[in-house]
Formats: structure tokens, C-alpha cells, sequence
């Protein structure tokens, strides 16, 4: 058996110092775009800057203590011992580390369950998962108590600051998900199984369609289908479920989307159509954009963000803010770190020494790389406004946290990964023999 390393050893620390340099950056935009006119400051404790200092240092705190868990801990499954009833807690892991290596293939014993009470018995332990049951409740919890802000339910006041529940969804969801696709990898193939997946994540997606918060419930979506691509599902299946949501897309815009939802749409198509309503932010935006040139105005020397024709320019639209301040440089610099989290992510996934872990990293790499698209889309006028931040910029302490955490995950994959060439198929075949 060969030694492992220390685990610290394996911390991806270009991981955290990138994730670090972000949180910087974020900080000089957000102090940059919350500049008040002479004369006036704000109260500390009130100041932007200050809360998102706050927000760091809790969600880095939190990332080290997700990095530290092993994640496995997270993914452990009754189910798992109710199959093998006999076999230690090594001998589990142990099948779960060869099963992902591409040169075995599945023991006879997990083919021959794909049976109706299989099915059900792998639904009713995904709709128990404590973090699914934890995303649901706090889910329905902003439906009833929540704070209600631009005719939106998605915050509940903790007294010392709101937690937005869809944003903790993003990282429970991706724990929820990796356990039931990891539990039924082999079984993936079947339809009924990719639409269990779906159905679990559909239950989240409707409760924060209801708030509503559009952004996220797509951002869960597509998180799903990366997953569920990840796990092995076929592509034809993927496609079905595609055709049905086209097929259903007039029943979501007669009965599901809200008039502010639909003037959204319209005004993506035409800002122009109401420059002083719906369409005045777009505009706003893409006039910073295009006023930034290769280097920018300098930093807090932007006259839309400082004179205040950009709303909402520290939350939504500070890639707008960042583009005036800094131009095309400055974007290119926060594209570039960027693609280091992504690269780190895709590596860790990769190397990941079993299947749940694979599906965590790429749950995390798939949420990160769609919400950076989605919130610079919006800025630069080619997708419709959302209002889902720039992930590690935008000011937004329930975001900042989620973000953190899920990384937390990268790093506990990458901390506790083992290899996979340490463990024989013979030992796999003995642990199964505890199998009556």
C-alpha cells in the first residue's frame, strides 16, 4: 500500500489565491461604484465595502471547513449498507474508487438492480437527503416569512443580515444531486432514472420560480443537465426531456411567467421600446460598456456609475462598471482569472477517485462557468436581465457565501482525493462477498 500524502499537501492553493484575487477585485469595483458625492460617507457598518469584508472573511471561513470534511462524509448513503451489509466503512470507499476507473466494469451484483423497488428506494433516499430536505424547507420558509423587495419574496431577515435561500440552494442542490446521480450511475441509462434526477431538482426549481427568481431556477437547470451529462446519461434521453420543454414552453409563458418576467423579455428584444422603464438599465449598461475603450476612465472616474445613470451598479451590472472604470484590460484581467477557476475545477473533477466526487466538482465548474455567462450576457445586451450576480464581484452577502462553499467542495475533492491504482479488483470482489 503506498503512503498517502498529507492532505494539505493536496490544497489547491492557485484554487484559493485565485478566489482570493477575485474577492479583491470584487472589493475595489464595489468601493468604486458605491462612491458617495463629496461631502457625504456612509456609516461603516452600512458602507457596502464594509459588508462584503464581512461576507469574505465568514464565507472563507466556511470554505476551509467544507474543504476539511471529506466529502465522501457528504455523500454517504443507508442505501450503500443495506446492500452491503456486511462490509466496513473502507471497503465501501474502496468500491467506490475502482467502479470509477474506466477499465472495470460493474459487478453482476449492481447490474441486476433495476427493478421498480430499486427505483423507489433511490427516490425516497434522494427526497430524505438532509440537504435536500434543508433546500426545501428554507425554500417554502422565504415563501412564507420572506422579505418582499421589488415585488420579489427571496430574502429572510436573520436580524444580523438576509439570507437569500436560493442562493444556498445552488450549493445544496449540487450535494443532492451528485449523491443520487453517484448512487444510481449504473443505472443512469434508463429514462425513469434521468427523470427521478430531474424531478428532484424540478421540486427547488418551481419553489424559486415562485419568488420569483428566475435567474436561479435556470442556473439549476442547466446545473442538472451538465450533471446528468457527467453521470453517463444517454444523450437521446437528454434530448426528450429538451423537446418536452419546448413543447411546454407557451404553457410557461401563459401561466407561469409574471408581467414584469414577460416585459423583461420584450425589453431584451427592444430596450429602445421603453428607455425610461424596463428598458433604461439595459441602455445604461451598454452605454459603460461602450465607453470604456482598451484601458477605461480609471477607476471610480466613470460618469455612469459615479454620476448614478447605472442603477443597481454594484450588484447586477458591475461588469458594467468594471468595462467603464477599466475597459477591455480590465475585463480581459477578470476573464483571466476566470478561466484559472475553471481550469482548476475541470483538473480537480478529473482527478477526482470516485464518482461522487467527479459529480461535485463538475456540478461546482458547470454552476460557476453558466453564472459568469449569464450576468455578462445580461451586461452586454445579449441575454435577457436576470438579476444573477457576477460570481466573487457583485455585492451580495448570501451569494459571496454560496460561492465560497462551493468552492469549499473543490477543495475538499482535491484534499482528499486518492489514487485509484492503490486498490485491486479483487479486493472490490471480496468487499461484494459480504453480500448475501
Amino acid at each position: 500500500m503506498i503512503p498517502e500524502k498529507s492532505p494539505w499537501l493536496k490544497f489547491d492553493y492557485v484554487l484559493l489565491f485565485t478566489t482570493l484575487c477575485l474577492i479583491v477585485y470584487g472589493l475595489l469595483l464595489i468601493s468604486s461604484a458605491t462612491t458617495l458625492p463629496p461631502g457625504q460617507a456612509w456609516p461603516f457598518w452600512d458602507n457596502p465595502v464594509t459588508k462584503q469584508v464581512v461576507y469574505a472573511a465568514m464565507g472563507l471561513i466556511l470554505m476551509v471547513l467544507v474543504a476539511v470534511v471529506d466529502y465522501r462524509v457528504l455523500g454517504s448513503s443507508p442505501a450503500g449498507r443495506a446492500l452491503f451489509p456486511g462490509a466496513r466503512e473502507e471497503e465501501f470507499e474502496t468500491v467506490g474508487l475502482v467502479l470509477h476507473h474506466e477499465q472495470y466494469s460493474p459487478h453482476p451484483r449492481l447490474r441486476e438492480r433495476f427493478d421498480l423497488g430499486h427505483f423507489l428506494a433511490a427516490m425516497a433516499e434522494g427526497l430524505l437527503n438532509p440537504f435536500y430536505l434543508i433546500n426545501l424547507g428554507l425554500l417554502v420558509l422565504v415563501l412564507l416569512v420572506g422579505q418582499s423587495t421589488l415585488g420579489a419574496r427571496r430574502w429572510i431577515d436573520l436580524k444580523l443580515f438576509p439570507l437569500q435561500p436560493s442562493e444556498l440552494a445552488k450549493f445544496l442542490m449540487i450535494i443532492a444531486l451528485a449523491r443520487f446521480l453517484a448512487a444510481n450511475q449504473e443505472q443512469i441509462g434508463h429514462f425513469v432514472y434521468l427523470a427521478g434526477s430531474l424531478f428532484l431538482v424540478g421540486i427547488p426549481i418551481i419553489l424559486i420560480f415562485r419568488e420569483p427568481d428566475l435567474g436561479t431556477a435556470v442556473i439549476l437547470l442547466v446545473v442538472w443537465l451538465g450533471m446528468a451529462v457527467v453521470a453517463g446519461a444517454r444523450l437521446r434521453h437528454i434530448a426528450i426531456v429538451g423537446l418536452v420543454g419546448l413543447l411546454s414552453s407557451p404553457l410557461l409563458w401563459f401561466f407561469f411567467l409574471s408581467a414584469y418576467q414577460k416585459r423583461r423579455l420584450f425589453t431584451f428584444l427592444n430596450p429602445q421600446a421603453d428607455p425610461l422603464g424596463d428598458g433604461y438599465n439595459v441602455i445604461q449598461s451598454l452605454i459603460s460598456v461602450g465607453a470604456g475603450g482598451w484601458f477605461g476612465r480609471g477607476l471610480g472616474s466613470g460618469t455612469q456609475s459615479q454620476l448614478h445613470f447605472l442603477r443597481i451598479q454594484h450588484t447586477d451590472f458591475i461588469f458594467s462598471v468594471l468595462a467603464e472604470e477599466l475597459g477591455f484590460v480590465g475585463a480581459l484581467f477578470l476573464f483571466s482569472l476566470f478561466i484559472v477557476v475553471l481550469m482548476r475545477g475541470v483538473r480537480i473533477a478529473s482527478s477526482a477517485s470516485d464518482s461522487f466526487g467527479q459529480l461535485l466538482a463538475s456540478g461546482a465548474v458547470v454552476l460557476f462557468l453558466f453564472q459568469v455567462w449569464l450576468n455578462v450576457g445580461m451586461n452586454i445586451g445579449l441575454l435577457p436581465v436576470t438579476g444573477v450576480p457576477l460570481p466573487f464581484i457583485s455585492a451580495g452577502g448570501s451569494s459571496l457565501l454560496s460561492m465560497l462553499m462551493i468552492q469549499g467542495l473543490l477543495e475538499s475533492v482535491a484534499v482528499h482525493r486518492r489514487r485509484r491504482d492503490i486498490v485491486s479488483r479483487d479486493t472490490v470482489i471480496q468487499a461484494l462477498e459480504y453480500a448475501p
